[in-house]
């Protein structure tokens, strides 16, 4: 009884393939690899940082900080109504605010957009070409 699942026992018509001896094939190249495993001890806390850098530090040379950005009234308020009308759904929701089921919906549209509108109004104003968004 052969142990691969492909191969049947006992004689072959000639038609299938040898499966076997195709795996052997495909596997043979493979005895030569020399997976190198790396020495122990040589993971990240094991680095060591350099004695001294070259050239002292200069804060001069930095770049200028961009100055604080404040958003406009008209975006805290649209911020202020989509908490106001997720509350407003979410008391619905658990009961404690008896609303019909239009009503409802009406309610969570409106949160939903007021919501993607405060995203919108918040985004950072100016942006650079090969600016990725991030703010620190």
């Amino acid at each position: 009884m052969s142990i691969h699942p492909r191969r049947k026992s006992g004689k072959s018509d000639g038609n299938e393939p040898d499966y076997v001896a195709e795996w052997d094939e495909i596997t043979r190249h493979l005895t030569d690899l020399d997976y190198a495993l790396p020495p122990r001890g040589s993971g990240p806390r094991d680095w060591e940082a350099t004695e001294s850098p070259e050239e002292p530090f200069d804060p001069s040379e930095l770049p200028s900080a961009p100055r604080p950005q404040h958003h406009s009234v008209f975006a805290r308020a649209v911020l202020t109504l989509a908490l106001i009308l997720m509350a407003v759904t979410l008391l619905s929701l658990f009961g404690l605010l008896p609303l019909t089921g239009w009503l409802l919906g009406v309610c969570a549209l409106a949160a939903c957009i007021a919501s993607a509108g405060a995203i919108f109004l918040y985004l950072p104003q100016g942006r650079e070409d090969d600016d990725d968004g991030i703010q620190l």
